[in-house]
């Protein structure tokens, strides 16, 4: 089983962010919205990337003089590549991968929030404001592969987000025209 969340170690006070994992310097790329991976030793990383995830060994945080969050991947997310789309918490130095672009079984975790309680779950609902899921998807949708088959929507419940479920499926209407979006 994949771990799809780590702490990375590295904290830097910025707030957190959305990016996607890039592995080749492309000019046409938003490095604002991207995380470059370093993958060989003695690669210099090409600048103004929003942050740089390290697989080589190499210490990357002493190769971005420009303020982007810089970390060393722990072996549980060396799995990471071109087109996934990742969240970080500069403050607290944790990734969370929301998108891999290589599996045909994506989901978004939209809330944690439910007005059920049922005696088969495994997840009980938890009463905390956890808009930041469904802010953190509205910045990963953009980002997302378009010839992405299908993404389940999951929660708790989601419907309980009212207006931020169909901000979500307007956002996915948008940029994700083909894609199924599937009630999990």
């Amino acid at each position: 089983m994949l771990k799809l969340n780590a702490r990375l170690g590295t904290r830097l006070s910025a707030e957190p962010f959305v990016a996607k994992v890039v592995t080749t310097n492309n000019e046409l790329e938003d490095r604002s919205k991207s995380a470059y991976l370093i993958r060989e030793r003695g690669q210099a990383p090409p600048p103004g990337y929003r942050a740089y995830l390290d697989l080589a060994g190499v210490d990357a945080a002493d190769e971005t003089a420009s303020g982007a969050y810089a970390a060393t991947l722990p072996q549980s997310l060396r799995y990471l590549s071109q087109g996934d789309i990742v969240r970080i918490s500069p403050q607290v130095g944790d990734l969370w991968v929301m998108y891999r672009h290589s599996s045909p079984f994506n989901a978004m975790l939209l809330t944690e929030q439910c007005n059920s309680d049922c005696l088969m779950c495994s997840q009980p609902p938890k009463p905390h404001n956890d808009r930041y899921l469904v802010d953190a998807y509205l910045e990963a949708i953009p980002l997302m592969d378009p010839a992405t088959l299908e993404l389940g929507i999951t929660g708790g419940e989601p419907t309980l987000l009212g207006e931020g479920l169909f901000e979500i499926i307007e956002r996915c209407r948008e940029n994700l025209p083909a894609t199924a979006l599937q009630n999990q």
